[in-house]
């Protein structure tokens, strides 16, 4: 992900006094493309265009929107509420128009498409620094107004060393969130550290292409007991319920395969007889897990121990 902040070591001279100059000089012209409504101020990505030095280039800007768009996405906010896909009518000549995709920014989404925009360009640079500076007011009034607090420390924005100290502010939480992006990064590979390989998930497979749940479980077992996870078989057999695979207890069909399992090609329904005291020769249905099934088992598992270390029921959430 790309969140720039217009460092000293990232802009040239010529930029940073453009970015200075921003706040200290007339309106600028990203106010006079601003719409309020009952939702709120917002911004729309055709009139945004042009201010970020993309003239005509839509399909270049778009790419910017789509990369802004999964920066909100990783950031945790609804990038349905923040990017508003729209139609705009545009003349085509002869009083006729043809509908264009556009987009109803909010504040913050217009902040992500110019920072993810090359700083040193200074169209760009005074956008990064107006949606900043316009970020960190509407942060300082909302306190504000939470906390009926009047003397929070707000720097003074029309001045270029008020600038600076919110771009310095902006850095930190910007920094915080490339930090928190790279500890989710570091627990992800190390999942993949934990992953047996495709091929190994197909060796597991046993005759005819599948295999029974007990031992997928203990295949399970002896893949976590090395690695220090204490895993028990029941654990497997509940989490293959958990997940939608196998039928859980409480009903006559226990052990067999969901629907859900047969249809996705995840499991497949066997049947053998067995001998009992009183009743003769019964026949029972169960479960096997076809190599599909196997490989999405150990996915769902591997997600579910990187996360809680365990496949306890008690105390996990598949």
């Amino acid at each position: 992900m790309d969140y720039r902040i217009p460092f000293d070591d990232e802009a040239d001279d010529q930029g940073r006094q453009l970015e200075l100059s921003t706040a200290s000089g007339p309106a600028s012209p990203l106010d006079e493309i601003r719409h309020m409504d009952e939702d709120g101020e917002h911004w729309f990505a055709r009139d945004l265009m042009p201010e970020l030095d993309y003239g005509t280039d839509w399909r270049k800007f778009s790419d910017a929107i789509q990369r802004a768009m999964e920066a909100c996405q990783k950031s945790g906010f609804e990038v349905a509420y923040h990017f508003v896909a729209r139609d705009r009518m545009v003349p085509i000549g002869s009083g006729a128009f043809r509908a264009v995709a556009d987009y109803r920014l909010t504040r913050y989404a217009s902040f992500l498409v110019a920072q993810n925009g090359n700083p040193k360009r200074p169209a760009i640079a005074r956008a990064q620094t107006y949606f900043a500076v316009q970020t960190y007011k509407q942060e300082i009034a909302e306190k504000q107004a939470a906390t009926s607090a009047t003397d929070l420390a707000v720097p003074d924005t029309t001045t270029p060393e008020g600038v600076l100290v919110v771009l310095d502010m902006l850095r930190d939480q910007v920094m915080a969130r490339m930090q928190a992006e790279r500890q989710v990064e570091q627990r992800d590979e190390k999942i993949k550290e934990l992953t047996p390989g495709h091929e190994l998930a197909e060796t597991f497979a046993a005759a005819n292409g599948t295999m029974t749940v007990r031992t997928f479980a203990r295949n399970v077992q002896q893949w976590a007991h090395p690695r220090g996870i204490k895993v028990l078989q029941e654990h497997v057999f509940a989490y293959l319920g958990m997940i939608g695979m196998v039928i859980r207890a409480g009903t006559s069909e226990k052990g067999q395969a969901t629907a859900t399992a047969l249809k996705a090609g995840w499991c497949e329904n066997a049947t053998t007889d067995y001998e009992t005291h009183t009743r003769g020769t019964l026949l029972t249905t169960y479960a096997r897990l076809t190599p599909k099934g196997v490989r999405h088992a150990w996915k769902r598992i591997h997600s579910t121990i990187g996360e809680y270390n365990t496949l306890d029921p008690k105390v996990i959430r598949p």
